[in-house]
């Protein structure tokens, strides 16, 4: 079960643009949102006032993932076809291609959705990237599925919401999505000879995360540094590491915040700061997911 019921400290530090669907359905609202250059991830309650019926068209490609409540009835149509016809229930999945047609009609209880966009020219990107393709590559569009992979990747974003992870780990988590998208679309990639990084490559990209530790750190900067595309990059990197880039941000900020609480020289507020944190609770918070006790207490341990 997965408490998305968070408080003001895990919130995001970005304020997702208001969508379609939440600007003509007044009982739409978020709870939780993350926005990263050319995508959004949100989590979206619809609150039923007797039947509410709500219908939207897409200019993004959509990921849902059900939370709870469920539709009476759901239509999709694509490119002039319907595609589906039937009601949503909690614990499933729908892909959506950019140009759809939803409509809806809520049944019981509120709605409440994970919701993930990206734009079709930075997913078309994506993929080629990752596919080593040069050709478009179709979606599928999927309703009611359910597909495993996606829905413990769509379970991994409503955590990541909650714990307010960083732009690095969603970016992580949109290039697995994409893959994922595609994977259940029927593409198939062709293996490639990245097996990890180099020592140098490792190097460089462990230095330009030290470097630049005060701000948000991109995956593209990352994988620049390494000289790969994005998609290759992560897979190398678990390959020589057995980390995701994101994890790997996370652990040099936090071997950085120790080596800085243990040397007395710095308050908490300057080590948060130095270290790119909006907010002290949501450095605390992060301090004490990754080490178990508050940055306060750690500096305890070592003055005693």
């Amino acid at each position: 079960m997965i408490d998305i019921q968070a408080s003001d400290r895990y919130r995001s530090r970005s304020v997702n643009p208001v969508l379609s669907i939440e600007r003509q359905t007044p009982s739409a609202s978020h709870s939780l949102a993350h926005v990263a250059g050319d995508f959004s991830c949100a989590v979206v309650s619809i609150r039923n006032k007797e039947r509410e019926e709500f219908s939207y068209q897409l200019n993004e490609h959509r990921f849902c993932y059900n939370l709870s409540g469920g539709t009476r009835e759901t239509v999709i149509i694509n490119n002039g076809r319907q595609e589906f016809r039937g009601a949503d229930e909690p614990g499933m999945l729908t892909v959506l291609p950019s140009g759809s047609d939803r409509r809806s009609v809520l049944f019981g209880s509120d709605l409440r959705i994970l919701r993930f966009e990206m734009c079709a020219d930075s997913f078309a990107a994506r993929a080629q990237r990752a596919f080593g393709s040069q050709k478009q590559l179709p979606i599928m569009p999927m309703d009611n599925s359910c597909h495993s992979r996606l829905a413990q990747l769509a379970k991994e974003m409503a955590r990541s919401l909650v714990c307010g992870a960083e732009t690095i780990h969603f970016e992580f988590l949109a290039e697995t999505l994409v893959h994922g998208v595609l994977t259940a679309s029927g593409h198939r990639k062709k293996p490639d000879s990245v097996w990890g990084l180099q020592p140098r490559a490792l190097t460089r990209v462990v230095d330009y995360i030290y470097a630049h530790l005060d701000r948000r750190i991109r995956l593209d900067e990352l994988a620049a540094e390494a000289g790969l595309a994005p998609s290759p990059f992560i897979r190398a990197l678990r390959s020589s590491t057995g980390r995701t880039p994101g994890q790997l941000v996370r652990d040099i900020r936090m071997d950085r915040a120790k080596s800085m609480l243990r040397d007395n020289q710095h308050s908490v507020s300057q080590i948060f700061v130095a270290l790119g944190y909006a907010t002290h609770s949501q450095f605390s918070a992060a301090f004490r997911k990754a080490v178990a006790v508050t940055p306060s207490d750690y500096r305890k341990r070592y003055r005693s």
